[in-house]
């Protein structure tokens, strides 16, 4: 039974039932996929990727963001990027290594660079080097254990050590955060962990060098050290030998820190104090770590927050211990020594003994003008000031060390690490900006120990790379027919701020690489997190585009033919406005016209929102009496899940699902003239309800127009009370009345099949139609594979399509999720399926 009303429509909330994208992933590799083994192997030969399967890397580009960094005996300096400390970047874990002269070491991993798997790998945490190959700590994503990795010398996953390489550490119930680790002198690895169980703890753990516990350390492999004053928090772990180990820890209640010493057993040593070594006043310690200088002394440095507010400055923090855990008040009265230089940040980033050739052991400390960001990123600092003093045995600055006991480096980089390198030099480490302002670099330097870089490093003294090879960097969405030979892949780089991309290949999937940089369009809309909505070719070879950006606002951006941007347009190419009426109005869709001009559709919830751009990207101030055309809808029924499609004569149809006062489902059609008002050749007011006699809660999830300008409609239901699957097709006329030529003289067809279509992945693109007018509606069967279903144009099966008009292709949809385009090229007869991915399919459903 079928309701047909035409009248106006409520549109609710509309932003958020806009089609949204599904974030999917590009790799630069290649997927071989086959169909099910009922189905004959295709004799033709695949001439689209390999076997029908192409995966194009989103962005040749990444946002290179070091976070640790560790100098090897034989001067070899390894640099580990931690992803998940900075919110704002989106990299894999990613390990490379410098020879001591600052060139990439190309024989390590591949080309120099490691790609770490982020499956079970958070984030990295702590890296350590040996003889055998570097230890890397990784945080859990449940937060209830860690895993330590294990690369070999030349940079490969070591399988000879735990589980492929690693050791998982995994505590049902309890909260464990993996903080630092020690290698021993037999290459075994331990770990320090802050554990929960009833209170907070400071935990040891000893992994053997083939990846198994060590269960003579502590109880079972753990050593859960008491915390009588307090929770414990590892900020660092020494390893001196067996019998000398030490923990340092930070006592968040006070405010202080605590030092340990153990042995591998883990057990403590009873003639060594774990009072607070330090006692000054402090609101806050920001970073810890230790050293043992001289064999005779042990030094704690970090970096702590006076309380002040807004006035707050941080502060140096350095104090030295004797061997028994108490001050040394040889160095100065109390063994402690705070200082600051200046009114910004300081922060002490590594200390080293030194011996001056006086009577005295002097203590030289490098440490940096640290500028903090704001909350919540607090925790991130970057540096460019570098400064190295030194300190006489009582505390007071050795005056003839540079200048007045300090010598500095004042440049301009964003530097994030400093670490002395074996022979004395220092090394830093941070972004670089020189190759784009949107992808930076790895910046390295080395200086000497009078802070002069050095000339045999690299560029004189510094390193900048960047690593090339990303593979799983980009989220696109959108797929865009060019010409019978070219194609247009749209999306989203998710590294810094979310910049949008567009690559261009051939029919074959070769990216053209004299498109644009390299086969790329970078930083559409010049602007933060870019959404790409619509992709136009125009006429004349003109690429143009319209999404969102930073602060909703509705953004347009013109390109040549060749990929470089078109200055003629807007401002450098871009019109980028926040529309408002009365509230801030989200970019929703973009209908482009073949002279350049193009009507943008918004919505701010409760009315539509269409603005018109001339073709010089300037508003058009004429239309609508200031440039904008509010489409009020009354206040009625609740919509969901809104589609649209754009005919070759520019109407925009907009399509979803109504519900009304009991929850029952309609189909809903709202019709937009090429020139920005309501269309109201279509069906009298530019609306269509269609309301179906069926429980289904699913939108319209397929929109097509055919030459002759009918509108097709797709939506799926369910037949009660048995629940089988519907699929109904709706074929209107350019007025809005159902055809009745369609179907058994409705209009429509209402079959059930053993598919559905599946609203969380098709945004809108289920359905498609041929040169001949054939329909084809795309969907999953209840082993979750990809089916095709055809129809004629009148409505009958497409019998020569498949087996019985149906197609089942071994398309395993539980794997990819993403799903969300589908594109027909009727040059050489083949769907071409989207999800991060671009499948072809031949008319047999056959990938080819």
């Amino acid at each position: 039974m079928i309701f047909f009303t035409q009248r106006a429509l409520p549109i609710v909330g509309l932003l958020f039932f806009a089609a949204t994208v599904t974030g999917c992933t590009l790799e630069a590799d290649i997927l071989d996929l086959t169909l099910k083994s009922e189905t004959a192997p295709s004799s033709q030969m695949h001439n689209f990727g390999v076997s029908g399967v192409l995966k194009i890397n989103g962005s040749n580009k990444v946002n290179m963001n070091p976070r640790l960094l560790n100098t090897q005996t034989d001067g070899k300096i390894i640099v580990g990027q931690m992803y998940q400390q900075n919110t704002y970047d989106y990299t894999k874990p990613l390990v490379f290594r410098l020879n001591p002269d600052g060139s990439l070491d190309t024989s390590y991993g591949k080309d120099g660079y490691v790609e770490l798997p982020g499956g079970t790998l958070y984030g990295i945490v702590d890296m350590k080097t040996s003889g055998d190959g570097t230890y890397i700590l990784f945080s859990n994503p449940t937060s209830n254990g860690f895993n330590v990795l294990k690369l070999s010398t030349s940079g490969q996953i070591d399988p000879g050590f735990g589980t492929d390489g690693v050791y998982n550490h995994t505590e049902t119930g309890n909260t464990v955060y993996g903080r630092k680790m020690a290698i021993t002198g037999s290459g075994q690895i331990m770990v320090a962990s802050y554990r929960l169980d009833t209170q907070y703890k400071a935990t040891t753990l000893l992994i053997n060098a083939d990846g198994t516990l060590d269960t003579n350390h502590g109880s079972g492999g753990l050593q859960i050290f008491p915390n009588a004053a307090g929770a414990e928090n590892p900020v660092d772990i020494l390893y001196v030998s067996d019998s000398e180990i030490y923990l340092l820890n930070h006592v968040q209640s006070a405010d202080r820190v605590k030092l340990r010493k153990f042995n591998i057993n883990g057990v403590e040593d009873g003639g060594f104090t774990t009072s607070y070594p330090s006692t000054a006043a402090v609101d806050t310690i920001r970073w810890i770590g230790l050293r043992k200088i001289n064999n005779d002394r042990l030094v704690i440095f970090g970096n702590t927050a006076t309380a002040g507010g807004s006035n707050q400055r941080d502060q140096g923090l350095l104090v030295v211990c004797n061997l028994n855990g108490t001050p040394d008040t040889g160095f100065n009265a109390t063994g402690t020594l705070m200082f600051t230089h200046a009114s910004l940040s300081y922060g002490v980033l590594d200390v080293r003994g030194v011996l001056d050739g006086s009577s005295n052991n002097d203590i030289q400390i490098a440490y940096t003008e640290t500028q903090r960001l704001s909350f919540p990123y607090d925790n991130l600092r970057t540096f460019s000031k570098v400064l190295l003093s030194q300190y006489n045995y009582n505390g007071t600055l050795d005056a003839s060390h540079g200048t007045g006991g300090t010598i500095t480096y004042n440049g301009s980089d964003n530097l994030r690490l400093l670490r002395f390198a074996p022979a004395g030099e220092i090394i830093t480490a941070g972004q670089g900006t020189t190759l784009e302002p949107l992808f930076y670099s790895a910046l390295i330097r080395q200086f000497d120990a009078s802070m002069n870089p050095v000339p045999g490093f690299a560029s004189a003294g510094i390193h900048e790379s960047i690593f090339a090879a990303a593979a799983d960097n980009g989220t696109p969405d959108t797929q865009y027919k060019v010409d019978n030979s070219t194609f247009l892949y749209a999306g989203r780089f998710e590294a810094r701020s979310a910049k949008g991309f567009i690559v261009k290949t051939d029919k074959s999937g070769v990216i053209q690489t004299e498109f644009g940089d390299d086969g790329y369009l970078r930083d559409i809309f010049q602007n933060d997190y870019e959404k790409i909505l619509t992709l136009k070719h125009l006429a004349d070879g003109s690429i143009m585009m319209c999404g969102e950006s930073t602060g909703t606002k509705f953004s347009i951006a013109k390109f040549h033919p060749d990929g470089s941007r078109d200055l003629s347009f807007g401002i450098n190419g871009i019109y980028t406005e926040t529309i408002n009426n009365g509230s801030n109005a989200y970019p929703w869709f973009c209908a482009f016209h073949d002279n350049g001009e193009s009507v943008g559709i918004l919505s701010n919830g409760d009315n539509i929102i269409t603005a018109k751009i001339l073709a010089d990207g300037t508003r058009d101030m004429s239309f609508g009496g200031s440039g904008l055309n509010v489409i009020t809808i009354p206040p009625g029924d609740v919509y969901d899940l809104i589609s649209m499609k754009q005919a070759a004569d520019g109407r925009t149809v907009i399509a979803g699902l109504s519900y009304d006062g009991s929850m029952e489902p309609a189909q809903f059609l709202l019709m937009i003239a090429a020139n920005g008002y309501v269309d109201s050749n279509f069906s009298g007011d530019g609306y269509v309800e269609l309301r179906m006699d069926t429980d289904s809660e699913h939108a319209t999830m397929g929109l097509e127009f055919a030459p002759d300008g009918r509108l097709y409609t797709v939506f799926d239901g369910y037949e009660m009370p048995s629940w089988d699957a519907m699929i109904f097709i709706n074929c209107y006329k350019p007025d809005g009345t159902l055809d009745p030529s369609f179907g058994s003289g409705n209009g429509y067809i209402q079959t059930t099949t053993d598919f559905w279509i599946d609203t969380n992945i098709w945004g809108a693109d289920a359905l498609t139609i041929d040169s001949k007018g054939n329909l084809y509606v795309f969907g999953l069967d209840y082993s979750q594979n990809l089916v095709m279903k055809s129809w004629q144009s009148d409505g009958s099966e497409n019998l020569s399509f498949g087996t019985g008009s149906v197609q089942t292709l071994n398309f395993p949809m539980s794997k990819y999720r993403s799903l969300n385009d589908v594109l027909w090229d009727s040059n050489d007869k083949s769907f071409k399926i989207l999800d991060g991915t671009a499948y072809r399919l031949d008319m047999s459903g056959e990938l080819f």
